[in-house]
């Protein structure tokens, strides 16, 4: 038996071992591996395969954490039990099936009730462009990326406390994320309006979004805040930034 690494070598002629200068996602490009950390730290061992698909937006070689790739090749995947229970493996087993169902029925009252306050009223529609600037993580043992440039756009739902929100931007790991989805800001203090930006995102994983967020406004001008605490071992709590002006009215 051979690993993955050495499989890659043998049939696709290409392939090296490097070493990570900051912290970054693995691709799982020999699948979704029971062994897999999902992360290459800064300073460790990982396998570049030198494999790009151009034509699907993936212009930088395909990284795997050094796990995956000294894997026995053909070694067995993670079945749809193991992904779940790896999910909510730190979670007492007698709380799991409690903590998914609240985790279900919290997010589908959330989106009954942002549809309902969508399609209440009619306010002014108004249209923001937005430029995603930087973030800044707490922790900083890690080399996290924080000059993450992008572009975005909100539009106005009819009842004037919500805004559909969609955009793409360079995430932590300095990879293209794209999100779409509601922002809902009910409570406002002055210029300030707060709440929460719920939706999907894609970094090559399509994952949800609940985000606190905070929206400081003018007549045309205006600054984004949003912030995301720690869950899992391999991410930290942030605070992001994005500025925006008013497109049309």
């Amino acid at each position: 038996m051979i690993t993955n690494a050495e499989h890659h070598r043998h049939t696709e002629r290409k392939g090296e071992w490097r070493t990570a200068h900051k912290l970054q996602p693995c691709s799982r490009y020999f699948g979704d591996l029971a062994c897999c950390l999902r992360v290459i730290k800064a300073n460790e061992r990982y396998f570049n395969t030198q494999e790009t698909v151009p034509d699907a937006g993936m212009r930088h070689p395909f990284r795997v954490c050094a796990h995956c790739a000294n894997a026995l090749h053909n070694a067995d995947f993670l079945t749809r039990r193991e992904r779940v229970e790896r999910f909510i493996g730190r979670l007492p087993r007698a709380i799991a099936p409690s903590a998914i169902f609240a985790l279900v029925v919290g997010v589908a009252s959330a989106l009954t009730f942002l549809v309902a306050a969508l399609l209440t009223g009619s306010a002014r529609a108004d249209t923001w462009l937005s430029a995603t600037v930087a973030s800044y993580h707490f922790d900083r043992s890690r080399d996290f990326n924080e000059h993450n440039w992008g572009i975005g756009i909100e539009h106005d739902a009819p009842s004037g406390k919500a805004r559909f929100i969609g955009g793409i931007y360079r995430d932590s790991f300095d990879r293209d994320n794209r999100y779409i989805g509601i922002s809902y800001t009910p409570l406002k203090l002055g210029p300030a309006s707060f709440g929460v930006a719920i939706g999907l995102q894609h970094a090559g994983t399509l994952l949800p979004m609940f985000l606190p967020v905070v929206q400081i406004e003018g007549k045309n001008f205006g600054i984004n805040i949003v912030a995301a605490p720690r869950i899992s071992e391999t991410t930290t709590g942030f605070l992001g930034a994005q500025i925006k002006f008013k497109a049309f009215e």
